[in-house]
């Protein structure tokens, strides 16, 4: 009787997994198609986030002792501080989350929200899928950790934050420039974009994770900027540093083959149209070359070196000319 007894319990629990797994397989089916977007549909568009997470700044005496990664810290802070009173002064009805806007936020302190290209409202739809589909980029399943909603969460959230930073012709990640080319953007300066977008401050070991994710499976490429420079010490004496700058990314034809979007028929068309537009007016879809990079990283440094030099002088103590033409 015992082992009977086993065996139909046993049999009882095989069936009720088989009952709970085929809803859920039915789901997943359903969140992996790919919806193309008519010209004259409307996209359902993701509510606004109307909080930001905001952290307790550091009090001013301590920000003057802070080193560079401190005070990167204390500047997101006090963003997202703007970003809620924004919100709350109804200068913006809230951050894009998952809908084709950005925020941007001047030296002033402005803040103002302005719509992107009407493809992106497809691409950040299909981001937003992720969540509940994690067959959509297969690559990305063989990490366990991609098992669990909230790191899906993540990763789409850094998909999306990426992907509204690429051209989508060739896929490179930085800033276009008319008659110079793409310009590599800093990881420091995505993860500004992600407060922006989602309002919160993501921590730079999680947001590394994502993008290593992304790299060892094959979707994203990457390439180190570095430079080395001579520069002359106190004592006159050149010494050769090295230095880097923001490096190269560019997704990989394999994910926009298994992401999709970009390849529907109305969705691509947008994307040339948008492209065609920009090139007419002086925009190059190359990478900035190398050796500009370059110059720019010996630019910097040497113009830090002669302001730490002035710095260890004394003050000029005559009174300007008053004609003086500068």
């Amino acid at each position: 009787m015992k082992k009977h007894q086993k065996f139909v319990m046993r049999s009882q629990k095989k069936q009720r997994n088989k009952t709970y797994a085929q809803p859920q397989y039915v789901a997943e089916a359903v969140d992996n198609t790919f919806y193309i977007i008519e010209d004259e549909d409307e996209v359902q568009e993701c509510e606004l986030i109307t909080t930001v997470k905001c952290k307790e700044l550091k009090p001013l005496f301590e920000e003057m002792m802070m080193d560079h990664k401190q005070r990167y810290v204390q500047d997101m802070k006090k963003l997202a501080i703007r970003l809620q009173e924004a919100i709350q002064n109804k200068e913006i009805e809230g951050l894009p989350g998952y809908t084709a806007n950005r925020v941007f936020v001047d030296a002033k302190g402005r803040v103002t929200v302005k719509a992107l290209p009407v493809y992106y409202k497809s691409v950040l739809t299909q981001c937003k899928y992720l969540l509940t589909s994690p067959t959509m980029l297969p690559a990305l399943m063989v990490y366990d950790a991609m098992n669990n909603c909230r790191t899906r969460g993540v990763m789409s959230r850094v998909l999306t934050i990426l992907l509204t930073s690429a051209e989508l012709e060739g896929g490179r990640i930085g800033i276009l420039s008319k008659n110079v080319g793409i310009s590599p953007i800093s990881h420091r300066h995505l993860m500004r974009e992600y407060l922006l977008r989602f309002g919160v401050l993501i921590d730079e070991k999680t947001w590394y994770n994502a993008v290593e994710r992304l790299v060892v499976s094959g979707y994203l490429y990457t390439t180190h900027v570095k430079a080395s420079i001579e520069v002359k010490n106190e004592a006159q004496k050149i010494q050769r540093i090295v230095r880097s700058s923001a490096s190269y990314k560019q997704f990989s034809p394999k994910f926009f083959d298994e992401f999709k979007v970009t390849f529907f028929q109305n969705v691509a068309t947008w994307i040339r149209e948008a492209i065609k537009s920009y090139k007419n007016v002086g925009y190059i879809f190359k990478w900035k070359e190398y050796t500009v990079l370059a110059g720019e990283i010996r630019s910097r440094v040497e113009a830090r070196s002669l302001n730490e030099l002035i710095q260890s002088l004394p003050p000029i103590s005559a009174s300007p000319t008053p004609d003086c033409p500068y």
